[in-house]
């Protein structure tokens, strides 16, 4: 059996060490009392679709909405869940906000990996099914960003996994 190298072992030491101060960080962090109107300077302008994190919006009444995608407006955020129309929740009902990064990267992963696929389903509009497979095969090497860049959204995720929600109470 191969001994490891005591550069691997403190290279090791180096990223656990690291990933238990990150997980810790959040035992002290408290929320950011803030009013609604205040949103803009804190979170994102009105109007504004934000995605690809985990958002948890928490009512006066105790009642949690979560969702991956949140629109911030004047009057009420909306929480989507897939293509329809969301949850409205009016602001003067909202005690708190919870915002993840987790799972904030995975999507380029998803969208590079489906591009010589959209490349071939374009073409057999045109071909048929050898257009398809013309299209994939003239674009698969798109496929090796993919490949290369996967390591890194993932690595990226995980670490966000581990970072604590930004936490805003909603004062009235």
């Amino acid at each position: 059996m191969k001994k490891i190298s005591s550069i691997s072992r403190s290279a090791l030491d180096l990223v656990l060490i690291t990933l238990v101060s990150v997980a810790s960080v959040g035992a002290g962090q408290a929320a950011d009392k803030i009013r609604y109107e205040d949103i803009p300077q804190h979170i994102a302008r009105f109007g504004t679709v934000l995605s690809h994190r985990g958002f948890t919006v928490v009512t006066i009444d105790g009642k949690k909405y979560e969702s991956r995608r949140l629109r911030v407006e004047a009057d009420h955020v909306e929480l989507f869940h897939g293509a329809g129309p969301g949850e409205k929740v009016p602001s003067d009902q909202i005690a708190r906000m919870e915002i993840r990064q987790a799972g904030r990267y995975f999507h380029h992963i998803e969208e590079s990996a489906l591009g010589p696929l959209i490349v071939g389903a374009a073409a057999s509009e045109s071909w048929g099914p050898a257009g398809f497979i013309l299209g994939t095969a003239l674009a698969s090497p798109f496929w090796s960003y993919t490949a290369v860049t996967a390591p890194f959204f993932f690595a990226a995720d995980a670490i966000a996994f581990f970072l604590p929600p930004k936490v805003f109470e909603i004062v009235h």
